[in-house]
């Protein structure tokens, strides 16, 4: 008979049996004596005291970022195209905060300012509590500075130098990125504006593009002394409503919402929709909302689209009507739906490797993060089945990968949370 290896006995025990028994499962159940399951005993000490084990120096443990409640993990073996392995396990933190979270972003910060947030929130039980807050972490309870805004805030978004937050109201608030509320430019709703909710916002360098649920579309520039101009693109009267707006160079944006699908604008060409894409949608759905749009990062032409019944998919201007599908109830044997919900916010996500992606010259997309009401925050990737990274038994409102450090994931859970999901190095890694 061969030795027993107490330690790789006792690796497979933390494998095995402490996610099974993290999920209802007893031991007995299994077939295995628990007549001492409060300790594990070995020559690597592995104890758990009041639910949680901790194990010897030499003992490596990973930590399920997931509810009691949410779907089994996804095991390699599942993929038949590729495996992929956590090289260093994530972590996530949840941070109460005494306001609901609508959105939320990082912000340019430095070593000395420690890491900061911009939070669009508001309070359900006081008329009137709308706010925009600086935070901090790894404290974000207690705000370093604030801007009350006029209604509840529905767009936020942040280029390098200015901080832009729109509202459910129509108006529009631009303040710099160090959050100097004494230098606040305002723009307020009303008929040269927006009337009602603007969801799309997104700065293109020199300007902001603007579109709301009224069917308006607006680029708003620099008026010299202090002042914004804002300059009406498009007016839908009513027949239409954008949902997002997303730069994809100082020239061409992309907008979409209600009736509209996904949108292209080119201003060289009068400020006109150049092209357009209908979406794609489940279980015979005919039409569908888009809640959210990004650019690919180097390759314009590309964009990935988030909306209703968990729908995802790319969007290249090269095969304006064969879109790709990624995710979704329905749509593709090969589009496994991540979620049936509506998927809140889509970003390419370039910390997540993959293997399949080798040029420019390459047609399968990049990787994509996407947040859903169902409480999904989840990695998709084209003919691969979905990641799932936290799956919350609240929405998640929305999130934002770090720029400075895409390792790093803020995400605004509907449960007066801000999560903090903090991946490894190499945190997905193809073989």
């Amino acid at each position: 008979m061969g030795t027993l290896d107490v330690g790789a006995a006792a690796r497979v025990f933390l494998a095995v049996v402490v996610p099974l028994r993290l999920r209802g499962c007893s031991m007995a159940s299994l077939g295995i004596d628990n007549s001492d399951e409060d300790t594990v005993k070995s020559d690597d000490k592995i104890h758990r005291s009041d639910g949680i084990f901790a194990p010897a120096p030499n003992l490596p443990i990973s930590f399920c970022l997931r509810s009691p409640n949410s779907k089994p993990p996804q095991r390699a073996e599942d993929k038949p195209s590729k495996q992929a392995t956590m090289a260093d396990s994530p972590s996530f933190r949840r941070h109460p905060l005494p306001f609901s979270i609508d959105l939320v972003r990082w912000l340019p910060s430095s070593t000395s300012s420690g890491r900061l947030l911009a939070a669009a929130v508001h309070d359900p039980t006081i008329p009137a509590s709308s706010h925009l807050h600086l935070l901090s972490l790894p404290d974000p309870a207690s705000p370093l500075a604030s801007l009350p805004l006029s209604s509840r805030p529905t767009a936020l978004r942040c280029s390098p130098s200015v901080l832009a937050a729109a509202t459910s109201s129509g108006s529009l608030h631009l303040l710099p990125s160090s959050f100097d509320t004494d230098s606040v430019i305002s723009i307020p709703s009303g008929a040269g504006f927006h009337v009602g909710p603007v969801r799309g916002l997104d700065c293109g360098g020199e300007e902001w593009v603007t579109a709301g649920e009224d069917g308006r579309v607006h680029l708003v520039s620099d008026g010299g002394d202090g002042r914004v101009v804002a300059r009406r693109v498009w007016d839908g009267k009513g027949m239409l409503g954008y949902e997002t707006a997303r730069w994809a160079s100082s020239a061409e944006f992309a907008t979409g919402g209600a009736g509209c699908g996904v949108q292209w604008w080119d201003r060289r060409k009068g400020d006109a929709v150049v092209a357009q894409c209908k979406a794609i949608w489940g279980r015979g759905v005919a039409a569908g909302m888009v809640h959210s749009v990004d650019i690919h990062p180097s390759r314009k032409h590309i964009c990935v689209v988030g909306g209703s019944s968990g729908a995802i998919f790319a969007w290249d201007l090269r095969w304006p009507q064969q879109p790709i599908p990624l995710s979704g109830v329905g749509l593709h044997e090969t589009a496994e739906p991540v979620c049936e919900s509506e998927v809140w916010e889509v970003l390419f996500d370039n910390y997540t490797q993959s293997s399949d992606i080798i040029s420019a010259a390459s047609t399968r997309i990049l990787p994509v993060m996407m947040c859903s009401e169902d409480g999904i925050l989840a990695i998709v990737e084209q003919d691969e089945r979905p990641l799932e990274l936290l799956a919350e038994p609240c929405a998640i409102n929305s999130f934002d990968i770090d720029p400075q450090n895409p390792s790093d994931v803020v995400c605004a859970l509907e449960w007066e949370s801000i999560g903090v999901l903090t991946r490894g190095r190499d945190a997905m890694a193809a073989e």
